[in-house]
């Protein structure tokens, strides 16, 4: 089955553009099309497109770094090699950590205190969407 999911049937070996043959591609950055006479309604109007990808997160701002940078999160944890998707335990065992560690500091807290932290949290993240006005 891995072998399967890891062809590159799924990754990279075939692309359907439709009425234009790829002419270079650049993973994660940018596929360039040529217009293909043999397609079977006929050859397209436009000669080339160029199709730039942009991912989702960098658009819109919401990259781990980004969201720490505007507090928005408490702590990134970093992934094992390959990607927390590759490495389960691994993974787990960075979670547990970082996990363990952060409970340990909330239970020095009263329950006041977490909720004064808690609301001046979320008031920030107010902040951040209504342009700083609170």
């Amino acid at each position: 089955m891995q072998a399967l999911i890891n062809s590159g049937y799924w990754t990279r070996d075939w692309v359907g553009l439709g009425p234009y043959r790829i002419v270079d591609w650049v993973q994660g950055s940018y596929l360039r099309g040529q217009a293909f006479g043999e397609f079977v309604l006929g050859e397209p109007k436009i000669q080339n497109i160029i199709v730039n990808f942009v991912p989702a997160a960098s658009a819109l701002k919401i990259s781990a770094k980004e969201l720490s940078e505007m507090g928005l999160v408490d702590e990134i944890v970093p992934e094992p090699e390959g990607g927390a998707h590759a490495d389960h335990e691994a993974t787990a065992h960075l979670l547990e950590s970082v996990l363990e560690r952060n409970l340990l500091e909330l239970l020095q807290l009263t329950p006041r205190q977490l909720t004064e932290s808690r609301y001046a949290k979320f008031r920030r993240m107010g902040q951040f969407f209504n342009g700083g006005d609170g």
